[in-house]
């Protein structure tokens, strides 16, 4: 199988910037990871997810509210959508998921190679991503395992809050060295390291 190329390989070779000798944040690319993308139709989507909590172990809850679930995380993107963010370049568990959908019920695609998991972790990262994101990311309105399709500086992101200081940004490939960019010139005052 192939290795998937970073996106953002030349924002992380320039490296991290300190400007006040220590860094605030980490700033970095999250890898060998997979995502599967199951959809299907309002009458039958019933089904979709008993075949998705069969094979996961868990059933993608509310719109905005990710799941854990072993290796695996649930988000239910859309409603008859739902995103499995699983470890290694392939998810364990596609070929079974695939294999179990009937035709025309519902559908699994592999997004893996079209999207580039960006995370930014530490204290700052709140009021980083503020600067550029019209949600409120306070804790009580936006908790560990909360997560939004939303935008940073007009660029189409998912974001998800997998941890109290640590935000994961789920970017297209072809906007990923843009959000890459934004964040490193919004890190500055912080400090960050790469």
């Amino acid at each position: 199988m192939l290795e998937r190329t970073s996106a953002i390989a030349t924002g992380l070779a320039r490296g991290g910037r300190k400007p006040h000798g220590q860094a605030g944040c980490r700033l970095g690319e999250v890898r060998d990871w997979a995502l599967l993308q199951v959809a299907g139709s309002p009458g039958s989507f019933g089904e979709i997810e008993a075949i998705v909590a069969a094979h996961c172990g868990a059933t993608a809850p509310t719109i905005g509210t990710a799941v854990r679930s072993g290796d695996a995380v649930l988000m239910r993107t859309g409603p008859e959508q739902i995103w499995i963010v699983g470890q290694g370049q392939t998810h364990p568990q596609e070929s079974a998921i695939r294999a179990a959908i009937p035709p025309g019920v519902g559908t699994l695609t592999s997004l893996s190679h079209s999207r580039t998991r960006i995370f930014i972790d530490g204290p700052p990262a709140r009021d980083i991503l503020a600067k550029g994101i019209a949600i409120d990311l306070s804790a009580d309105r936006f908790p560990v395992d909360c997560f939004a399709m939303t935008g940073l500086d007009h660029t189409p992101i998912l974001l998800h809050r997998a941890a109290a200081d640590r935000f994961e940004i789920y970017a297209m490939r072809t906007f990923a060295l843009t959000v890459w960019d934004w964040l490193t010139d919004a890190a500055l005052e912080f400090g960050y390291d790469v």
